[in-house]
């Protein structure tokens, strides 16, 4: 019967409890284990083939697997070099502090400090490597000693362990030349050993030197498992500045994305171990970020929002971290949660209560008839749908309500204060002021002004100088459009009337009068029954008008390879990677097999893996094409025939672009297109969307009144004219309620 053996050697163990738990694994892998305690501190580096024979014989049967395990690192380390083949696997228990060895103090300390500093180990050759118990707990105490000259690719996490190997190392005995003496390393065990090596060391002690460079990466492919354990150990150094630390942390995690799922799962679980057992506000917001750029399955959101909810202490940071939760969700596609959006409201409650306290806001403020405070999180170019729709607002409600007042207040809730970027994986937006020639220029003549917020000041003080303006400008009421998590709109609740336009999510501000938003009333309060919203909210279907940018650009087929003769059907969206589902693709790549003259153009991403991965045939055929921009829309819609849009909560101005261009637009009942198209003439499955495609392409007549009918709707139903009827009576109705809560009317 063949034996397993783990000799284990201890001095001034400190964490009991872990060690035992080592040796109980062992055991229950029916390992024999011989324990030794070097209690006077006595133990020295030419010992150990002594101690291995006097186990071995005390074993009946012959021992195929020996194993050595210790927490005195200056002896398993020295041993690992000098009697590699003497043992088959070499263990390092870290113990909560490193034990005070006799090694460094012995005769010949100083060579032996060359062997467990591991210095000229390239120039030998070694077999396996050292097992380490490396956890959350105790990384900091190796880490240094690993990352400094490379040191980590001699080891592995005892994780890791494999406790059935049979494999066989051969006893080289070892001989080191060290300032004009020799170091010989013999065992009575191996009285012929299978070869002989020579070690030379250099007079010159080796410095340790980290050094995170390409030669790093490079060895780092082959040697991950400790790769986590790096990145929190490189932000905890001292003496070292944030930016330089981040530069690093940043290099590392890129490094680790290129990895295997298997090795990012095992970053998330280390890193997420770390952060629950002894981390601060800061490194965990820190580091959470970078795991969101792991793109794995996990409850990473929820996570994020739990350290949110559960701070009191940090609460200045807590509002750039909020507004990235939310772009983690669209443009890194994490998964969300139930409960997302009420905790979204919770937190930002919280901040309003938080904020308002500190404003020392007057007790009440003056309010002017007829002029009108739209907010906004930006403005940009006229090609962002938020911005246009927000110009068109005002100047339309300036052209049909001359009476009316119209100020802008831009509140660039994408930019934030120098002393909110405290997490390295951050989305931002660029500053709207630097687009201001655009909108006066689309502005002119129309008598509205434009407050931008200026993010170069701190959190409190910009709202405070937000709020001044707002106040300054005496509205009667605020309409806030599209920015459900505005902290100025939240503050200034208790002095104004508020409305909420949403373009389309469901708005996370609990600080409103009257809630706007295209889709119908009923489908409105299911979906805030889904999301836990429980208090009542006044919520009214609004026609939000359509005014399209001219175009003034010809584009041709052939431009895009696209034949004269081909059916033209055309999707556009920049989150189409996530709204564009399996059944959707896997029936129209079905109708492109099937027609020989469909085409599919993609504009607004490069790549989708749903087609990428299964449809290679159809990209090779030029049968589908991918535009990752198109500054001219309009343009576009005229060479293609038909707008293809799949179920999905956007896209609802690039779907009523294309009907303004008279081509017809297929879309899914309940989409935000179908609100253009009405719910008459969208589809409730996709085998009545494929059918009508196939009408479409094959009769030409059907396919012309189709077109034509939704240009006229669009016109009919979606005028600003009509739009600007809707918004007084809402001005109205949010009066009514603002008078109702303060208790005057």
């Amino acid at each position: 019967m063949c034996k397993k053996i783990v000799i284990a050697i201890i001095s001034d163990l400190r964490n009991q409890d872990d060690f035992q738990d080592i040796l109980s694994r062992f055991e229950e892998k029916n390992y024999t284990i011989h324990l030794f305690n070097d209690e006077k501190n006595e133990l020295s580096i030419p010992i150990l083939p002594s101690l291995v024979q006097y186990v071995l014989e005390q074993e009946k049967e012959i021992a195929t697997r020996v194993v050595l395990l210790s927490n005195i690192w200056e002896c398993v380390f020295a041993w690992y070099r000098c009697y590699n083949g003497l043992v088959n696997d070499f263990v390092y228990f870290i113990d909560q502090e490193a034990p005070l060895s006799s090694v460094r103090e012995m005769e010949h300390g100083q060579f032996y400090r060359q062997l467990y500093m591991f210095n000229s180990i390239e120039n030998e050759q070694l077999s396996g490597k050292i097992y380490l118990t490396m956890t959350s707990a105790n990384y900091r105490a190796m880490a240094p000693y690993l990352l400094c000259n490379n040191r980590y690719i001699y080891f592995r996490d005892f994780e890791n362990f494999e406790y059935h190997s049979s494999s066989s190392k051969a006893f080289v005995c070892k001989t080191y030349q060290y300032q004009f003496e020799e170091f010989t390393f013999e065992s009575s065990l191996h009285p012929q050993p299978a070869n002989y090596e020579t070690v030379r060391f250099s007079a010159q002690f080796q410095e340790s030197k980290l050094e995170i460079n390409e030669r790093f990466f490079q060895l780092l492919d082959a040697n991950h498992e400790f790769a986590a354990y790096f990145c929190l150990f490189i932000y905890r150094m001292d003496g070292v500045d944030i930016n330089t630390k981040t530069k690093v942390i940043h290099q590392l995690f890129d490094h680790i994305c290129t990895m295997n799922a298997e090795v990012k799962e095992k970053v998330y679980r280390q890193i997420t171990e770390c952060l629950e057992t002894n981390s601060d506000f800061g490194e965990r917001v820190y580091f959470m970020s970078l795991l969101v750029k792991l793109h794995l399955d996990s409850n990473l959101l929820e996570k994020m929002m739990n350290v949110l909810l559960k701070d009191e202490e940090y609460l200045p940071y807590h509002y750039a971290f909020l507004i990235n939760l939310l772009f983690y969700k669209s443009k890194d596609h994490i998964r969300t949660y139930d409960n997302f959006i009420v905790d979204m409201i919770k937190e930002l409650n919280r901040l309003t209560e938080y904020y308002r306290d500190r404003l020392m806001l007057p007790g009440s403020v003056s309010r002017k008839p007829k002029r009108i405070a739209i907010l906004v999180g930006q403005l940009l170019e006229r090609l962002h749908s938020p911005t246009l729709l927000t110009l068109n607002y005002a100047t339309h409600l300036r052209q049909y309500c001359p009476e009316y007042e119209i100020k802008i207040f831009v509140e660039d809730f994408f930019l934030f204060s120098n002393e909110e970027y405290i997490f390295p994986h951050m989305y931002y937006s660029f500053q709207s002021k630097l687009c201001e020639s655009v909108h006066q220029e689309f502005l002119n003549g129309f008598g509205v002004d434009i407050y931008y917020s200026d993010p170069a000041k701190d959190r409190t003080n910009r709202l405070r100088e937000d709020i001044e303006a707002i106040i300054d400008f005496e509205p009667e009421v605020l309409l806030v459009i599209g920015n459900g998590v505005t902290l100025p709109g939240n503050i200034l609740y208790n002095y104004y009337p508020i409305i909420h336009l949403s373009l389309g999510d469901i708005t996370q501000s609990e600080h409103a009068d009257l809630y706007l938003g295209g889709a119908d009333t009923e489908k409105t309060q299911t979906e805030y029954r889904r999301y836990g919203i429980n208090k009542e909210r006044l919520y009214c279907r609004h026609s939000v008008g359509t005014v399209f940018p001219v175009s003034y650009g010809h584009k041709e087929r052939k431009d895009y390879g696209l034949e004269e003769q081909d059916f033209v059907m055309v999707t556009v969206g920049n989150r189409l990677n996530t709204e564009l589902g399996q059944d959707f693709i896997d029936m129209l790549t079905g109708y492109l097999y099937e027609q020989a003259q469909a085409k599919w153009v993609i504009c607004g991403q490069t790549e989708l893996p749903l087609i990428h991965d299964d449809h290679q045939e159809l990209l090779d055929q030029k049968k589908i094409i991918f535009i990752e921009y198109e500054d001219d829309l309009p343009a576009l819609y005229r060479i293609s025939d038909v707008y293809v849009d799949p179920l999905r909560q956007g896209g609802g101005y690039s779907g009523a672009m294309a009907m303004n261009e008279g081509i017809p637009v297929l879309t899914m009942q309940g989409s935000h297109v179908a609100l253009f198209v009405g719910k008459e003439d969208s589809f409730s499955d996709l085998e009545a969307y494929k059918n009508e495609l196939q009408r479409l392409q094959k009769d030409k007549t059907y396919y012309a009144s189709r077109g034509q009918l939704m240009k006229e709707r669009l016109h009919k139903e979606f005028s600003f004219e009509k739009t600007v009827k809707e918004l007084r009576d809402f001005f109205a109705k949010a009066e009514e309620q603002f008078l109702k809560r303060k208790g005057e009317a």
